[in-house]
């Protein structure tokens, strides 16, 4: 499907693979196809999903976690941006929902990453040093 006949409100990409601008509600082009040919690349690369999850919130939550949060302009130009942030009343930036808002007192995220660096670089460099063991053994 070319991005010129995707319909508003249409589900597009499963959460593991699908780009902020989906999940954000923002215009979007070919390029979310690049974004997941990219998550398709860290399986391949690191040997496990980088967003492993089936809900958009915990998507952004992991995204923001390796590569930081969007720009604040796109923050402001998205149409759902209030149903995984809150925009701060003292300097009008907006912020990642807590789990607790999003989900309730109740309910939680569900966190099955099988990682604990948090930027690609490190994660790179944790797989250099996983390859270097393999082939000092």
């Amino acid at each position: 499907m070319f991005s010129s006949q995707a319909k508003p409100g249409r589900i597009l990409q499963t959460p593991q693979y699908r780009a902020a601008e989906i999940m954000l509600g923002l215009p979007f082009c070919e390029a979310v196809d690049i974004w997941a040919l990219g998550c398709v690349m860290g399986i391949m690369m690191f040997g496990f999903e980088l967003f492993p999850t089936t809900t958009d919130y915990d998507a952004l939550l992991f995204i923001i976690d390796l590569l930081g949060p969007p720009p604040q302009h796109l923050m402001k130009a998205a149409q759902k941006s209030k149903v995984c942030f809150k925009k701060k009343t003292d300097c009008g930036q907006w912020r990642l929902k807590t789990p607790e808002e999003y989900w309730g007192p109740d309910l939680s995220s569900h966190d099955d990453r099988k990682y604990t660096f948090r930027s690609l670089d490190e994660g790179k460099w944790s797989v250099c040093e996983l390859g270097r063991k393999k082939c000092l053994k």
